[in-house]
């Protein structure tokens, strides 16, 4: 039985990201709940903490590969051309790569 063939690799990816993702948002929203006032300070110093740059890191990294697997399979199900759905699909992968390279120099810039 092969990963490829099957699916299992784009089916495992899809679950553990979406837990990971449903587990920050948790996280995100206990630190809202628990917050008195929020405000810049407060904000740049949670996100400044070592431990939270790695979990959002992580976080952005599972939405990326989230949202490639499940606009990856739509666009194998439904275009058929394979120019069309070369550029279709190195248009995504680009856009999606910039957004984690934008994502890493924002969170490498705050202190």
């Amino acid at each position: 039985m092969s990963w490829r063939s099957d699916g299992i690799r784009s089916w495992l990816i899809q679950r553990i990201s979406a837990i990971f993702i449903f587990l920050f948002l948790i996280y995100l929203s206990l630190f809202f709940l628990q917050s008195e006032h929020l405000d810049y300070a407060t904000w740049s110093a949670w996100v400044s903490l070592k431990a939270n740059k790695v979990i959002i890191l992580l976080f952005f990294i599972s939405l990326l590969l989230h949202a490639w697997v499940g606009i990856r399979d739509v666009v194998l199900d439904y275009v058929h051309a394979f120019t069309i759905r070369f550029i279709v699909l190195t248009t995504i992968i680009g856009a999606l790569l910039s957004l984690a390279v934008w994502l890493l120099l924002i969170i490498i810039k705050v202190q």
